[in-house]
Protein backbone atom coordinates (compact mmCIF):
# COMPACT_ATOMS: atom_id res chain seq x y z
CA UNK A 1 0.00 0.00 0.00
CA UNK A 2 1.82 3.01 -1.02
CA UNK A 3 0.52 6.28 1.36
CA UNK A 4 -0.89 9.23 0.82
CA UNK A 5 1.90 11.24 1.15
CA UNK A 6 4.68 8.98 -1.41
CA UNK A 7 1.54 9.12 -3.81
CA UNK A 8 1.57 13.45 -3.17
CA UNK A 9 5.42 12.90 -3.64
CA UNK A 10 5.48 11.01 -6.87
CA UNK A 11 2.88 13.58 -8.05
CA UNK A 12 4.96 16.55 -8.17
CA UNK A 13 5.23 18.05 -11.54
CA UNK A 14 8.48 18.88 -13.17
CA UNK A 15 10.37 17.01 -9.59
CA UNK A 16 13.01 15.38 -11.90
CA UNK A 17 13.55 19.01 -14.02
CA UNK A 18 13.96 20.37 -10.46
CA UNK A 19 16.86 17.77 -9.50
CA UNK A 20 18.07 17.70 -12.93
CA UNK A 21 18.49 22.02 -12.28
CA UNK A 22 20.07 21.53 -8.68
CA UNK A 23 22.05 18.70 -10.12
CA UNK A 24 23.36 20.99 -13.15
CA UNK A 25 24.30 23.87 -10.45
CA UNK A 26 26.35 21.64 -8.27
CA UNK A 27 27.90 20.50 -11.14
CA UNK A 28 28.95 23.09 -13.06
CA UNK A 29 30.24 24.85 -9.68
CA UNK A 30 31.33 22.98 -7.33
CA UNK A 31 31.00 24.56 -3.50
CA UNK A 32 27.54 26.05 -3.99
CA UNK A 33 25.64 26.38 -0.81
CA UNK A 34 21.99 25.56 -0.94
CA UNK A 35 21.41 29.80 -0.70
CA UNK A 36 23.78 29.98 -3.80
CA UNK A 37 21.75 27.80 -5.47
CA UNK A 38 18.54 29.32 -4.49
CA UNK A 39 20.08 32.80 -5.40
CA UNK A 40 21.11 31.95 -9.04
CA UNK A 41 17.64 29.86 -9.59
CA UNK A 42 15.26 31.45 -7.86
CA UNK A 43 14.23 28.24 -6.86
CA UNK A 44 12.36 28.52 -3.13
CA UNK A 45 14.79 27.80 -0.58
CA UNK A 46 12.92 24.70 0.84
CA UNK A 47 12.24 23.52 -2.75
CA UNK A 48 16.39 23.63 -3.32
CA UNK A 49 17.15 22.22 0.36
CA UNK A 50 14.76 19.29 -0.43
CA UNK A 51 16.38 18.51 -3.78
CA UNK A 52 19.79 18.66 -2.12
CA UNK A 53 18.72 15.82 0.13
CA UNK A 54 17.18 14.10 -2.22
CA UNK A 55 20.33 14.22 -4.64
CA UNK A 56 22.46 13.46 -1.40
CA UNK A 57 20.01 10.49 -0.38
CA UNK A 58 20.83 9.14 -4.16
CA UNK A 59 23.92 9.45 -3.65
CA UNK A 60 24.77 12.08 -6.95
CA UNK A 61 26.03 14.50 -4.69
CA UNK A 62 27.92 15.37 -1.15
CA UNK A 63 28.76 17.76 1.05
CA UNK A 64 32.62 19.20 0.26
CA UNK A 65 32.95 21.94 2.62
CA UNK A 66 31.23 24.95 4.68
CA UNK A 67 31.53 28.54 3.96
CA UNK A 68 30.47 31.86 5.89
CA UNK A 69 27.70 33.06 3.58
CA UNK A 70 28.09 36.69 2.63
CA UNK A 71 24.68 37.79 3.13
CA UNK A 72 23.59 35.24 5.95
CA UNK A 73 26.73 35.85 7.60
CA UNK A 74 26.12 31.93 8.95
CA UNK A 75 28.05 28.62 8.08
CA UNK A 76 26.81 26.75 5.15
CA UNK A 77 27.08 23.52 3.90
CA UNK A 78 29.19 23.88 0.33
CA UNK A 79 27.71 20.58 -2.33
CA UNK A 80 29.95 18.94 -5.17
CA UNK A 81 28.55 16.55 -7.66
CA UNK A 82 29.90 12.69 -7.36
CA UNK A 83 31.33 10.96 -10.41
CA UNK A 84 29.49 8.14 -11.23
CA UNK A 85 31.48 5.20 -11.78
CA UNK A 86 32.89 4.20 -14.74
Amino acid sequence: MISRSTAAYRAIPDLEDRQRRVLAMVAKYPGMSRNDIHRVTRMTANNVSNRLRELEVAGRIRVCGRKLDPITRRWVRQYEAVEAPA
